[in-house]
């Protein structure tokens, strides 16, 4: 399951533009907002790094998103001219592509840590809410019967997901669940994308 995640956070005043759009798994978005908290110092991606990894639940964040909004409300009012220079401020910050290139390569990093992979699993597993919980698995997989991704959008996946671990387990289930199934071209033009980049002939 992927993420969008918004390079520039929407409380930033970033928005789901292609090119402030990445996507991320469930851990990997989680990550992401760490480091955005760890840069920036923003409550906002604190709570959505501790909800993403499943430290608090919907609930949970809810109430404390609510709670930073009524702080910011009887705060006094900054000026258009001030909150307009904060805005460029931060977008002039995370547009740059050499300070994306970190944010993406910290992600990466981070996530190639057999303990952060660890962590993360434990944090999630059993979770209500969380993919991994059976009755959320179903709802998603009703919600995305007949869905068919373009072309585009699965050599888009396969190019993404260049480098990342992947566990013998998670593999040998992939190949379970596609036995059988004819090939798609979106599923021949991903694979031989995928073949490309590894340089597999």
């Amino acid at each position: 399951m992927l993420h969008k995640h918004r390079i520039l956070p929407g409380h930033m005043g970033g928005t789901y533009t292609p090119d402030n759009v990445e996507l991320l798994t469930v851990a990997e978005h989680a990550e992401a907002h760490r480091l955005l908290f760890e840069n920036f110092g923003h409550e906002e991606d604190r709570i959505a790094w501790r909800a993403l990894s499943g430290q608090i639940n919907v609930s949970k964040a809810s109430l404390e998103a609510q709670q930073i909004g009524r702080i910011k409300s009887a705060e006094p009012r900054r000026s258009p001219e001030m909150r307009s220079r904060a805005s460029v401020a931060a977008r002039v910050a995370m547009l740059d592509p050499r300070v994306r290139a970190r944010h993406r390569a910290a992600v990466q990093e981070a996530m190639n840590r057999p303990e952060v992979r660890a962590n993360l699993i434990a944090s999630h597993k059993g979770k209500p809410g969380h993919p991994s919980n059976p009755a959320t698995n179903a709802k998603i997989s009703a919600a995305c019967k007949g869905r068919k991704r373009s072309p585009e959008t699965c050599a888009k996946l396969s190019a993404a997901a260049i480098g990342r671990i992947v566990s013998p387990e998670t593999r040998a289930k992939k190949r379970q669940a596609l036995k059988g199934v004819p090939w798609s071209a979106s599923r021949r033009l991903a694979y031989e994308v995928t073949k490309a980049a590894h340089g597999v002939l």
